[in-house]
């Protein structure tokens, strides 16, 4: 089978006399190489040799010279197509150098397979690789991101008796901390040169660290840094801004000022990215005048600030309403030279927003427009501020000149107008918006439909909310617990507590759990309303799926059961709280006293009052209750009151504890 360059001879055949005479007759065929080469034309250099090859072995020197031509020159796929070529004559004879020459274009053109089939080509022809041909293999898998196979070919490396250099690890490094790194094997690798006598780079400890910082392992990154020292390497800038982002982020903002410290010490230079990242970590954690005194110091000393550095510090005072100071900087920034960008003014204009100087946040906006700088951002922050002051008018203004400039509102804008409408409980205009919404081809997301569904359950218009639950979940879209929340609590409001509950049920089965504080709120609704019956079904309920098991949310339950005097339904709540294994103080002190109570063992009842007096907590109002109504029922108030062990009047905490709930 001819391949492109035994098409190449007859088209070359004139080229080649014409360089003949000027060679002479006698020219040999690496002085016409030569010559092709030099010239450029590696296609004509491709085809002699192939022609040459039908007559006679190619000297080695002259494959040596096509093909790392070749190579050199980014003709990868040529290089492959003349060694299928010249590989189908007998006589054709490659050695080690051409091997390796031809592995180079194998890899660089990002085909492991042409390189892994060469590699066994070689032990047929009875080649032995040498360690450039295990680094060449070895580099074609890291240049495709294998981490497997190019750990196999180490191993395989050592196997043959041959030892890595310093290359081989460096690219092995390389490949396992980038992307989804894996600083163990990076660490591992590290050891592993240390063992064999090999001094990591920089570059292989600073990528180890960044891999290392980047699973968020401080006490790893801690002792290569000690190893570093040992080592003798040095540890530079960017080591150190590395360890810095990894403390800072790890909200270790003290250690990251002494590892800030230590750099001077080292005589390492902090860059702007340094004091950024601990400007970043000091923002974030509260540090605001370590912040702004850090800001100072470079303005004075050096590195000069950058637009990051002042955006960081910026945003931390408008987060903090210190618009003024922030607005101070800005000033500053632009004395200096330096231009606002687009992530400064948005973090400007939503502190501006954020403390209703809606003027000045107008102002703002207007400038920013004049750079350039108005996108869909831009525009959310003003309208959601218009929104939740209920200045609809001006939301809506703002939202009309946004789409006249041909602009396509996204589902943000069309919620915060959505949001605002609710709050003005404008319920069609809201709705129009969101029917608006889809017919321009945007999908309501989770927060959408939670928007109308509050504003719809604010108004009790419970079935309009049902019906946009139903056309949520015909979307496949999942309630939240946001969603559930809204109409277990306007069902509540409203008396429908079957509704409440049932909705209470659905939450539930889909794994969702009320927290605390809104398990509080729900019996808050339940146990302020008029409808008692219901209300205990809904406790139970609550009970049953296990969401009330702290100590205050027992304390309210039982408290609406004490105020309707059920208290066989609280003794029976007391039970099975007490079956699920409750470990509330509330649930265990009662559930004893009751079962004392129902046997006669009044003393021992008495002693578990006592005992809850003495550890200075005053009992329930419903503990108290429902052991005097045990008391009473049974007949035995007078024994109760022998054996009672308080004196009237007597002062010290217990007494008066259990008095002022008598």
């Amino acid at each position: 089978m001819l391949s492109k360059y035994s098409r190449l001879i007859h088209r070359v055949t004139p080229p080649h006399r014409s360089l003949s005479f000027s060679f002479s007759f006698s020219a040999s065929p690496d002085d016409l190489l030569r010559a092709q080469v030099s010239g450029g034309d590696l296609d004509a250099a491709a085809a002699t040799l192939l022609d040459l090859s039908t007559t006679r072995p190619p000297p080695i020197s002259s494959l040596h010279l096509v093909f790392s031509s070749l190579s050199n020159g980014d003709h990868f796929h040529s290089a492959i197509s003349l060694y299928d070529s010249l590989s189908k004559s007998p006589s054709f004879s490659p050695d080690l150098i051409t091997f390796n020459i031809l592995l180079k274009c194998y890899s660089l053109a990002r085909r492991s397979d042409l390189a892994r089939r060469l590699f066994d080509e070689m032990r047929l022809r009875s080649i032995r690789p040498d360690t450039v041909s295990f680094n060449t293999l070895i580099k074609c898998f890291c240049n495709e991101n294998n981490i497997a196979a190019s750990l196999e070919v180490l191993q395989t490396m050592k196997d043959n008796g041959l030892r890595p250099n310093g290359f081989t690890y460096s690219m092995l490094i390389g490949l396992v901390s980038r992307g989804c790194s894996n600083s163990e094997l990076g660490l591992g690798l590290i050891h592993e040169m240390l063992a064999l006598g090999l001094m990591p780079s920089t570059v292989n400890w600073n990528c180890v660290l960044a891999a290392i910082c980047k699973d968020g392992k401080v006490g790893t990154a801690r002792s290569v840094y000690a190893m570093m020292g040992k080592a003798g390497a040095l540890v530079d800038v960017t080591a150190y801004t590395c360890f810095l982002q990894l403390l800072c982020r790890e909200r270790m903002v003290g250690d990251a000022k002494k590892v800030f410290d230590e750099m001077s010490e080292k005589g390492v230079h902090p860059s702007v990215v340094t004091y950024n990242t601990l400007l970043q970590g000091l923002c974030v954690n509260k540090h605001l005048e370590d912040a702004i005194k850090m800001l100072n110091q470079m303005i004075v000393n050096g590195p000069r600030p950058s637009v990051v550095t002042y955006t960081t510090v910026m945003g931390c005072l408008c987060g903090e309403g210190r618009l003024e100071e922030a607005l101070g900087f800005l000033d500053q920034m632009t004395g200096q030279g330096l231009e606002p960008d687009k992530s400064m003014y948005s973090i400007l204009l939503g502190g501006l927003c954020d403390r209703g100087r809606m003027e000045d946040a107008v102002k703002l906006f207007r400038q920013m427009e004049v750079c350039g700088f108005n996108d869909i951002v831009a525009y959310n922050i003003l309208i959601r501020s218009f929104c939740k002051s209920g200045n609809m008018n001006k939301a809506k203004d703002v939202f009309d000149e946004f789409v006249s400039k041909g602009l396509k509102p996204d589902v943000i804008m069309h919620t915060s107008l959505m949001d605002g409408f609710c709050r003005t409980e404008e319920m069609e205009a809201a709705k129009e918006l969101f029917d608006d919404m889809q017919r321009k081809g945007l999908k309501p997301d989770i927060i959408a439909y939670s928007t109308m569904m509050e504003g719809f359950c604010r108004l009790g218009r419970l079935e309009e909310a049902q019906e946009l639950l139903f056309d949520m979940e015909s979307r496949n879209l999942r309630p939240n617990k946001v969603i559930y929340t809204l109409l277990i609590i306007a069902f509540c409001r409203a008396g429908n507590l079957d509704q409440a509950a049932y909705y209470l049920g659905e939450m539930v089965d889909q794994g969702q759990q009320l927290n605390d504080k809104t398990c509080r709120l729900v019996i808050d609704k339940i146990c302020s309303g008029r409808v008692p019956q219901g209300a205990g079904y809904l406790l139970n309920y609550v009970t049953e799926k296990e969401l009330g098991a702290d100590q205050m949310i027992i304390s309210e339950i039982l408290n609406h059961y004490c105020k309707n005097m059920r208290m066989n339904e609280a003794a029976d709540f007391i039970r099975r709280m007490s079956e699920k294994g409750c470990h509330s103080g509330i649930v265990n002190s009662n559930a004893r006293m009751h079962e004392h109570c129902i046997k006669g063992e009044i003393q021992d009842a008495v002693n578990v009052l006592h005992g809850i007096v003495m550890n200075d907590i005053v009992p329930s109002t419903f503990g108290v209750s429902l052991f005097l109504d045990h008391v009473c029922s049974s007949g035995q108030l007078d024994r109760f009151l022998e054996v009672l062990p308080i004196q009237f009047g007597e002062s010290g905490n217990s007494s008066s504890g259990i008095c002022e709930v008598l």
